[in-house]
């Protein structure tokens, strides 16, 4: 095995603990429950560990581009590890969850400089790809793998050893980082604007903080403050303090602002999709949880069989003509999708193949197009925004869609709540078409 395959595998292995960690909880959530009790706080365990590993992407990915990618992600993976142990040991929930946030924080390190990091080992479009297409994967997969590798752990052993198995997985990723990967070192100084970065952090927090709030108030009041926080550092880094965690001039170059806006909308149509077609099958079909829950089955393996596709498609085409491809998959499957509340069960299996395709050509592509057309100097700082942004994604599109079926709005009076859901998310679909059409040409 070459040395650029050790690294890729040790990235691999620390992007599907950071994977697998953001499923598994739900499985043994019951468990942690009987055990450490106060079930009102349950849902914290899994909403902390996305926030702060979404929040902290932003960090993470400037310090790697300042500083040494492979020292920021050995650093995530010893935080990772670290407060894993700390999870295993906690004795009530409320260090649980105080333990999950910094358990996040060092995932919001191995993600986007991972990801930075594939960008700089796989240099052409095919090469580059096949990466891509595997890294994908390791999300579906972990998506599949996590709830039942928690049932299996929870049958031999406890719900402690969800966070303990971490440990030396994660201590075999650092060591052949540690040794495997060579990097030049930076004739630049770290030197970081901390106000303008505090702002930033500030206010990306209070933003995640206001969409799981379920008072009306309080979530306005967050949402306001958190536009008072961007617009502070938006003046701040206009006045060229500069050098904060994301510098204007990445939010001006065409190429990452449409990939990060077509990362937020296919973000939201995955968000939606898990979230509301499980309860679809339960209160439409009358299907039991476990046969609702496999529904979406067929849409985390499609997604990878559509990331494997992509090697081959890629080939072919362009890497805009491949995002066209993928996004027309989705407009497809999403128009399908909107039909559902009046489908039975067999359509809704054939339609979640037809997304998850599309998803599996679409993320992977627009991933190989951010590295090509990103700026190399802040490539980190890029992966970073774009790991924050698929996480608010992720948020946005439950809260949004959460109001729809908590307040049981329908389509103009016509059909259930669930035909209002999948309208729009099919719009969505259409939306991430429309951005692809609108994208620049590759530089590659």
């Amino acid at each position: 095995m070459t040395r650029k395959n050790i690294v890729f595998f040790a990235l691999l292995m620390a992007t599907a603990l950071a994977a697998i960690e953001g499923t598994i909880i739900s499985t043994v959530a019951n468990s942690i429950v009987g055990s450490l009790g106060n079930s009102s706080l349950i849902g914290l365990v899994f909403s902390v560990y996305l926030l702060f590993s979404g929040v902290f992407s932003l960090l993470f990915g400037k310090l790697a581009d300042a500083w040494s990618r492979k020292g920021t992600l050995i650093i995530g993976l010893l935080i990772f590890s670290s407060f894993s142990l700390l999870c295993g040991l906690a004795t009530n929930m409320m260090t649980l969850i105080i333990f999950r946030a910094f358990q996040g924080i060092g995932s919001g390190a191995i993600v986007p400089v991972s990801r930075s990091m594939v960008g700089f080992l796989f240099e052409t479009k095919e090469s580059r790809a096949k990466a891509q297409s595997v890294e994908s994967s390791v999300w579906g997969i972990a998506g599949l793998v996590g709830p039942f590798l928690g049932g299996f752990i929870l049958n031999y052993f406890s719900w402690h050893y969800v966070f303990f198995l971490n440990v030396p997985l994660t201590v075999i990723a650092i060591l052949l980082i540690y040794f495997f990967v060579d990097e030049p070192k930076r004739q630049s100084q770290l030197s970081l604007d901390y106000v303008g970065s505090s702002l930033i952090l500030l206010g990306a927090m209070t933003l995640f903080g206001s969409l799981y709030v379920r008072n009306t108030l309080l979530m306005l009041g967050l949402f306001l403050g958190s536009l008072l926080l961007f617009t502070m550092w938006y003046k701040r880094e206009k006045n060229n303090v500069g050098n904060s965690l994301i510098d204007l001039s990445v939010l001006k170059n065409k190429h990452v602002l449409k990939i990060n806006g077509l990362t937020l909308t296919t973000g939201m149509i995955a968000a939606g999709v898990n979230a509301y077609l499980p309860l679809w099958g339960q209160e439409m079909m009358s299907m039991s949880p476990l046969k609702a829950g496999s529904l979406l089955t067929p849409f985390l393996i499609f997604w990878t069989l559509g990331t494997i596709m992509n090697t081959y498609l890629i080939k072919k085409v362009s890497i805009n003509q491949d995002l066209i491809i993928g996004t027309m998959c989705l407009v497809i499957g999403t128009l399908s999708l909107s039909f559902m509340g009046m489908a039975h069960g067999l359509m809704a299996y054939l339609t979640m193949m037809l997304i998850g395709i599309g998803m599996g050509i679409t993320v992977s592509s627009l991933m190989i197009y951010l590295q090509f057309n990103a700026p190399k100097e802040s490539l980190g700082s890029v992966m970073g925004l774009n790991s924050f942004v698929l996480m608010m994604s992720k948020s946005i599109g439950v809260a949004l869609l959460g109001a729809v079926y908590g307040r049981n709005l329908t389509f103009f009076s016509y059909g259930s709540t669930f035909s209002l859901i999948f309208v729009l998310i099919f719009i969505l679909g259409i939306q991430a078409l429309s951005i692809v059409r609108r994208l620049p040409e590759s530089h590659v």
